[in-house]
């Protein structure tokens, strides 16, 4: 496999960019768990926050040429280079002005850059949704990520190369009534709000981890891949009853527009 390509943030933190015709439409055609490991390129908008000498924490989303969309979460408290690679400072961090430390609700941030991102083959923002859009229960969607790929005792590790994983969409509902089944300690857990969203499968064994929070569920439409929802959190990884919880999108696109200046791509 190709290696992979982080960003990572400098400052506090340093970005570097994983090295199309318009946003969602990769060149490429063909916390990560019962995945594999994804085609070089596929997924162009992938960005990888790690702080220097560390493994990756959370992940991110290209959205505009200076604007990375993540989880506030992974902002509130990389690295293999090839000839595709952008060092980019961190200008700015805009947290939404509602987050809770230690809450799903409003777990959304932007980073704007120091300077734009060249687009390349390589590099290419993802579309976002309209806020009217919505994705259908069972529609088939895609996390991508550097987060560990074992659970449940294992020996937890990073991959090397970028991961995907395909997940189906469930609705709140449904997934509210999952989380309501109590686990093996007799706990249940999470109570969705319409600004979150839930996808996965009642069974387990796919879903993101630790180290892909803040990183894209990204789902196609008309021929180009929308970001769907920002990795949020969850219970524990790839567990019976408990799909990836995140952040809704289209909920948040009033909140991104009016942060960011620059056209972004819907």
């Amino acid at each position: 496999m190709f290696p992979l390509n982080p960003w990572v943030l400098q400052r506090f933190y340093r970005l570097i960019f994983l090295p199309s015709p318009g946003c969602g439409v990769p060149l490429v055609r063909s916390r990560i768990m019962g995945g594999q490991e994804a085609p070089y390129g596929k997924w162009p908008w992938q960005a990888n926050l790690r702080r220097p000498g560390y493994y990756p924490y959370c992940g991110g989303t290209l959205i505009g040429e200076k604007w990375i969309l993540t989880a506030a979460a992974c902002i509130h408290r990389l690295v293999c280079r090839d000839g595709y690679q952008q060092p980019v400072s961190v200008k700015r961090i805009i947290i939404h002005p509602s987050y809770r430390e230690g809450y799903l609700n409003d777990n959304i941030a932007l980073l704007e850059l120091a300077t734009k991102v060249q687009m390349n083959k390589v590099t290419l923002p993802v579309c976002l949704p309209d806020a009217s859009v919505t994705f259908p229960d069972g529609q088939k969607c895609s996390v991508t990520g550097w987060g560990q790929i074992m659970d449940g005792g294992e020996y937890l590790y990073f991959p090397r190369v970028l991961r995907e994983v395909e997940v189906k969409m469930m609705s709140n509902d449904r997934c509210n009534t999952l989380f309501n089944i109590p686990d093996a300690y007799g706990r249940t857990t999470a109570n969705l709000t319409d600004t979150m969203l839930c996808a996965g499968y009642a069974k387990g064994g796919r879903d993101s981890c630790n180290g892909d929070v803040g990183g894209p569920l990204v789902c196609p439409k008309d021929g180009r891949w929308y970001l769907a929802g920002v990795v949020s959190g969850g219970d524990g990884c790839g567990k019976p009853n408990r799909p990836g919880i995140y952040t809704r999108v289209s909920s948040y696109i009033k909140w991104i527009t009016g942060v960011a200046p620059e056209p972004i791509h819907h």
